[in-house]
C-alpha cells in the first residue's frame, strides 16, 4: 500500500514539475491522460504558477 502512495505522490509532483518547467497544462494533461483540470488542481496545491510566471493584469 505504502508503495502505490509514493507513486502517487510521485507523479503528483511530476505534473506539477511538468508546470513549473514552462509546460502548458493542455500539452500535461494530454501527455498524463489527466484532465486539464486536474493538471490545473494539482499545479495549484504544488505551488503553481510561481511568481515569474503569472501573467501580470496590466
Amino acid at each position: 500500500m505504502q508503495g502505490a502512495t509514493d507513486a502517487n505522490e510521485e507523479f503528483h509532483s511530476a505534473v506539477v514539475a511538468a508546470l513549473l518547467a514552462g509546460g502548458s497544462v493542455r500539452e500535461v494533461a494530454r501527455i498524463t491522460g489527466l484532465s486539464p483540470n486536474t493538471v490545473e488542481r494539482w499545479g495549484h496545491a504544488g505551488g503553481w504558477p510561481e511568481r515569474g510566471q503569472r501573467k501580470s493584469s496590466s
